[in-house]
């Protein structure tokens, strides 16, 4: 049963204000409202980067889509080092071994490595002054993100996740619309993306600001022993979140290296395609995680593999549906979308979105792994696939271009989905056999 929101004794003498009382609705429909909000965000959140680089193309041209697609991917993987993959951890963590401070903490000094590993990669990668601008712009988004997402964490620890995804969703809606406008009002990027930071973090202490006092309050406790503890307990998680990320950008680094702006962003604009299962199947698994790492284990496994099976059924469905309709028009709505011609590159999308479900279905096998803590198990599959794409895809793209990255890309997704999904079932067999423990009840 949903849990019960923390009492008004955080704003004396108050009454939760309308906006609080909107966000945080009764919760006699919070299941449906939690499906409903979730796929919502989470439809957003994938079509967001896709609209963005669609507006930045079409408004600024090849060359500014280029630069925004690397900067994009340069942020997203500096994101991983703020978020530190600590939300499936605390998400699962419902006996509360860690506190909500704990957690706070935790992100502020993980917020401050992400900050600082970029501005190191800024000094260090020779960027040019276009994508140094943008990239600072960037980060600052994902670290007020990174912040916002622990606070998300939250409402979804204590059962709301009805409340998180709402929360996700305004925040990210309302930043998309306003840089959107900007930039088809001819704005240029750069001061077209600094309104939308700026919105972002003010829409993050408006929202989740009193939002956070309905779950208990900041509760702000600095301890580093706990932190150390908290994310030494989350580091294999993270190690794979860095990982997958390295994979996802090896050939766009590559083509940015041995190529020029105008290739990056029309194989950005084919990526785009291969990024949505991966990210779609996260969402969906969202609303599981808890529910999973509480059923598991269970006299009867049948439920829980019920739940898997359908994950991997809705990925192999979307799979099926994309390949289908990319011969009947999709590199033709692409090139319309983008304003480029991609025509050629039909082989190469289809090649793209084999390798994300590829990897889709790998990270529902990851979340078994989590939920049958065998994290060093997942790591060591994740670190074999990233080697293989530091081998592979450098040398493909320097001989092929776009056409080796999306083989480079399809190939590493297929030995990955295969690593995973032997681990998995041995861990399963292992634990099945002899017992084991959930992540909820051994954080």
């Amino acid at each position: 049963m949903p849990r019960p929101l923390e009492s008004s004794r955080h704003t004396p003498g108050a009454t939760p204000s309308r906006l609080v009382g909107w966000f945080v609705p009764a919760n006699r429909r919070v299941l449906p409202d939690a499906f409903r909000w979730t796929v919502l965000s989470g439809t957003l959140v994938a079509a967001s980067t896709f609209l963005m680089l669609v507006v930045v193309t079409r408004a600024a041209g090849l060359y500014w889509g280029g630069v925004f697609s690397l900067a994009l991917a340069a942020a997203l993987q500096l994101q991983t080092i703020g978020c530190f993959s600590v939300r499936s951890f605390q998400v699962a963590d419902t006996r509360e071994h860690f506190s909500f401070g704990d957690y706070l903490a935790a992100r502020l000094a993980t917020a401050a490595l992400m900050l600082l590993a970029g501005l190191g990669w800024i000094a260090t990668a020779g960027l040019s002054r276009d994508k140094t601008a943008t990239l600072l712009l960037l980060l600052g988004l994902k670290l007020t993100e990174s912040l916002a997402n622990v606070l998300e964490g939250r409402y979804h620890q204590r059962d709301r996740l009805d409340v998180a995804c709402r929360s996700l969703f305004w925040k990210t809606l309302l930043p998309l619309l306003l840089f959107c406008a900007l930039m088809l009002g001819g704005w240029p990027l750069v001061p077209a993306l600094a309104a939308p930071v700026a919105l972002h973090a003010t829409l993050l202490l408006v929202i989740d600001g009193r939002l956070i006092r309905a779950f208990g309050g900041w509760q702000l406790r600095w301890n580093t022993r706990r932190i150390g503890r908290l994310l030494r307990a989350c580091l294999p998680l993270f190690l794979n979140a860095y990982l997958l990320m390295v994979i996802n950008n090896a050939a766009k680094f590559a083509l940015d290296r041995q190529s020029d702006e105008a290739t990056l962003t029309r194989y950005s604009a084919l990526f785009m395609v291969a990024y949505l299962p991966p990210l779609l199947s996260n969402f969906a698994m969202s609303p599981l995680m808890t529910r999973l790492a509480r059923a598991w284990p269970a006299r009867d496994p049948k439920p829980f593999f019920r739940l898997i099976g359908v994950q991997l059924a809705w990925i192999a469905g979307l799979t099926a549906i994309g390949l289908a309709l990319i011969p009947l028009g999709g590199t033709a709505l692409l090139s319309r979308l983008f304003g480029t011609d991609l025509a050629a590159y039909r082989r190469e999308l289809m090649l793209l979105l084999t390798g994300g479900s590829l990897i889709a279905a790998s990270l529902v096998f990851q979340y078994v792994l989590v939920i049958l803590r065998r994290l060093t198990v997942g790591l060591a599959c994740m670190t074999a696939a990233a080697l293989l794409a530091g081998l592979i895809t450098r040398p493909l793209v320097a001989q092929q271009a776009i056409a080796g990255a999306a083989w480079s890309f399809a190939a590493v997704g297929a030995v990955m989905c295969a690593l995973f999904l032997l681990a998995t079932r041995h861990g399963l067999r292992r634990a099945l056999d002899g017992g084991t423990t959930s992540v909820s009840s051994g954080v």
